[in-house]
């Protein structure tokens, strides 16, 4: 009987082991790029504010790939990310309970706005005529005005096609 129960537990180690080594090997979706190889393979730009630190752009490969610009400005981290898509999903990465939560009009969308005061928050929207969700998210000092904000200048270019990219 103890052999037999010493023989299950190998076996689910084993298992699980080997579970394990295989999920570990797994290739990184994300991919660093410069913002000219982004243009060049995705055909999306991001226009962020002056004076950003720790800039860094990024593909991440799923079925519709993801564009993304993450830096740092005044101590808050801002990531800007856009993809391809029927309809608008929520692609912030931004896993939180949200305590804010409303829709406003960007003068190229309508967007939701989830936020806790003060701390992180998200912004998003979705472009029908190009085709694109659009999230805008902070780590810190989030308020709905700050959101529109980065909001709006991330799809600041994009308004000579009256929507957003």
């Amino acid at each position: 009987m103890l052999k037999k129960k010493a023989m299950v537990f190998i076996t689910c180690f084993c298992v699980l082991a080997v579970t394990v080594a295989g999920a570990v090997g797994l290739p990184n979706p994300v991919r660093d790029v410069t913002s000219e190889e982004m243009i060049n393979e995705t055909g999306i730009s991001f226009v962020i504010p002056e004076g950003v630190t720790d800039e860094i752009y990024s593909i991440i490969t799923m079925e519709a790939d993801i564009s993304q610009v993450q830096f740092t400005l005044d101590g808050i981290e801002y990531c800007y990310r856009i993809q391809p898509s029927d309809e608008l999903s929520d692609i912030s990465g931004m896993h939180y309970e949200w305590t804010v939560n409303s829709i406003v009009e960007l003068p190229y969308a309508e967007a939701e706005v989830h936020f806790n005061e003060g701390e992180a928050g998200i912004i998003l929207w979705y472009s029908a005529v190009m085709g694109l969700i659009c999230s805008v998210s902070m780590d810190s000092g989030a308020t709905e005005a700050a959101l529109v904000a980065a909001a709006e200048l991330n799809a600041s270019w994009q308004a000579q096609d009256e929507d957003c990219m």
